[in-house]
C-alpha cells in the first residue's frame, strides 16, 4: 500500500491550472470576496454543513482568515485560506485545491521544492529522489526540518487543510507534499535537517524553476516507472485455487465492468476455487454500479446499496442540469428532476430507501466464501460498497478502516473563487448508509483488523487463510 505519490498537483495542471486568467495578487477587499463566495456557494449547495461546525463557529473561522490579511498579497496566497474553511465542514469531499499556486509555477514565478517525496508523518519525510543534480541526499533518506521548522509542526499546519477522518486527510495530503510545503510558508533556500539510518546531518537545497523540474521528475519517472500500470480491475489466482480480483476504481464504463465480472465469474465457476477475495483497499470511488453489480455475482439476500438520499436544492444545481445538452439531459432521470426543479432553493429534497430487493438470478454468482479487502484509501462509492457488505453481512472484511463515514457525502460540484480563481468542491447530497442509522459517524470497520505492511501484503494474506478455513469449515 506504500506507492509513491509523485506531485499529483504537478502531474495534473492541464485540469487545475484552467485557462481563464489568474491574477497576480488580490487586495484585502478581493480576498475577503473570495472567502465569502465559499461561504455562500457551500451554505447554498451542502445537505448538511453544520453536522460537525456551527453556522457561528464557520463564520467567525471566515473572519478571523479573513483579517490575517492586511495588504496585497499573491493569488497563491488565498489557497490555505479557502483550503482551511473548507476543511472545517470535516468531510473528506470538500477540499480545495492550489489552483494559483499551479498557475504560476507553470509560468515560472514560482519555483519548486527540489526533492520528491512520500509516506510523510510526523516524524518525517522520505525522499524517493532529489532533483537538484547531486548525489547528497539518497532515497529512504527521512526529512525532519526544513528551515528550521520540524516536521511535527509541518504536518500539523498540513492536516489543517483536509477534512474528514483522520486516515483519510493523512492519506490524501500525500499528494499535495510540495504545494503544501509552499503554504506552509517555507521558501528557498530550504535548510533540511535529515536523518539517515539514524545519523543525522545538514544539507542546504536551492528550489528549481518548473522549466528545470518537469524534465528532470519526467526523466526519473520514465526510469522508474513500473512494468505497467495498475488496471481499474483485474482479475489472478492465488494459489491456484482462491481468486483474487482487484477493483481500483469505480469510474469508467459501468457495462465494461460487468462484462469483466462476466468473464470472470465465469471462469471461476469451471475452475475450483475455494474462495473469492476483493481488493478495495485503492478504490477512491466513482459509480455505485460497480458495487451493485458486483454483488449481483457474490449474493442472493435482498440489499440496498443506500438508506435514505438527502439532496439540497439550490441555484448552483439548477445550473448544471441548465447546462446539460439534451443528449446528457436523456440519460437523467426526468421525473426526478422535475421534482427537484419544483422546490425552492435552501429545500431539501429527501429520497427514501428503497426497499432492499432480491437480486436477479445469475448463473455465474459465487456461492463459497468471500472476503473484501477495505482501508484508509476506500473512499465515496466504494466505501458505500463496503458498508453495504457490513451492513448485510454479504462477506468478511479485512483490513482497516475505510476513509470517510459510512453515511457519506458526495455529488460533487466544482466552483473557482471569483477573484483568486482556487479551485474547491463541496457535496449536494448525503447518502445514508443501508441500515438507516444517520447518526452513525463512524467509518466501515473491518471485520478482522490487519494493518497494511512493508514488503509482504499482510492483509491480503490473512483474508487467504480465513479462506483456506472456511473453506474446510464448509466442507459436508
Amino acid at each position: 500500500m506504500n506507492r509513491i505519490l509523485l506531485l499529483a498537483l504537478f502531474a495534473s495542471l492541464a485540469c487545475t491550472a484552467r485557462t481563464q486568467n489568474i491574477p497576480d495578487s488580490l487586495t484585502p477587499a478581493q480576498v475577503r470576496a473570495d472567502l465569502d463566495f465559499v461561504v455562500r456557494t457551500i451554505e447554498s449547495v451542502h445537505p448538511d454543513p453544520w453536522h460537525d461546525i456551527s453556522r457561528a463557529r464557520f463564520l467567525r473561522l471566515r473572519d478571523s482568515l479573513a483579517a490575517t490579511v492586511r495588504s496585497e498579497v499573491g493569488s497563491e496566497a488565498v489557497y490555505p485560506l479557502v483550503a482551511r474553511l473548507c476543511a472545517s465542514l470535516n468531510e473528506g469531499h470538500t477540499h480545495a485545491w492550489a489552483t494559483p499556486l499551479s498557475s504560476k509555477v507553470i509560468k515560472g514565478i514560482i519555483p519548486v521544492f527540489p526533492v520528491l517525496m512520500r509516506d510523510a508523518s510526523e516524524s518525517g519525510f522520505t525522499v524517493v529522489t532529489d532533483l537538484s543534480g547531486d548525489s547528497v541526499l539518497h532515497a529512504g533518506d527521512r526529512i525532519v526540518a526544513i528551515n528550521g521548522e520540524g516536521t511535527k509542526k509541518l504536518f500539523a499546519k498540513f492536516l489543517k487543510l483536509y477534512g474528514g477522518l483522520d486516515a483519510w486527510r493523512r492519506t490524501r495530503l500525500q499528494n499535495d507534499l510540495i504545494p503544501l510545503l509552499y503554504a506552509a510558508g517555507l521558501r528557498p533556500p530550504y535548510r533540511l535537517r535529515i536523518d539517515r539510518k539514524g545519523q543525522r546531518f545538514d544539507v542546504t537545497r536551492d528550489a528549481l524553476a518548473y522549466g528545470t523540474f518537469k524534465p528532470r521528475r519526467d526523466a526519473w519517472r520514465q526510469q522508474h516507472a513500473p512494468a505497467a500500470k495498475a488496471p481499474d480491475y483485474n482479475y489472478e489466482r492465488i494459489d491456484s485455487n482462491i481468486a483474487l480480483i482487484n477493483v481500483n476504481t469505480m469510474e469508467g464504463d459501468p457495462g465494461a465492468f460487468w462484462n469483466f465480472l462476466d468473464t470472470t465469474f465465469g471462469q471461476i465457476a469451471n475452475s475450483p476455487t475455494k474462495g473469492v477475495i476483493i481488493d478495495l483497499r485503492r478504490n477512491g470511488g466513482g459509480n455505485s454500479l460497480f458495487g451493485w453489480y458486483l454483488f449481483s455475482f457474490i449474493n442472493k439476500k435482498p440489499l440496498r446499496m443506500s438508506g435514505d438520499v438527502f439532496w439540497k436544492v439550490s441555484p448552483e444545481v439548477r445550473e448544471w442540469y441548465r447546462g446539460r445538452d439534451s443528449a446528457q439531459r436523456a440519460r437523467l432521470d426526468s421525473g426526478l428532476w422535475a421534482r427537484y426543479l419544483a422546490l425552492n432553493d435552501g429545500a431539501i429534497l429527501r429520497l427514501p430507501a428503497s426497499a432492499p430487493e432480491v437480486p436477479e438470478h445469475n448463473e455465474r454468482r459465487f456461492d463459497g466464501p468471500v472476503a473484501f479487502l477495505i482501508g484508509p484509501h476506500t473512499f465515496s462509492s466504494a466505501n458505500m460498497t463496503a458498508a453495504t457488505v457490513a451492513d448485510y453481512g454479504l462477506a468478511t472484511l479485512f483490513g482497516e478502516d475505510t476513509g470517510e463515514p459510512a453515511n457519506d457525502y458526495g455529488e460533487v460540484l466544482y466552483f473557482d473563487t471569483p477573484n483568486a480563481r482556487v479551485n474547491f468542491g463541496t457535496s449536494s447530497k448525503l447518502f445514508v448508509r443501508p441500515n438507516g442509522l444517520r447518526a452513525d459517524k463512524s467509518p466501515v470497520h473491518p471485520d478482522f483488523e490487519v494493518k497494511a505492511s512493508e514488503g509482504s501484503d499482510a492483509v491480503l494474506q490473512a483474508a487467504r487463510a480465513w479462506i483456506i478455513n472456511e473453506a474446510q469449515r464448509r466442507l459436508p
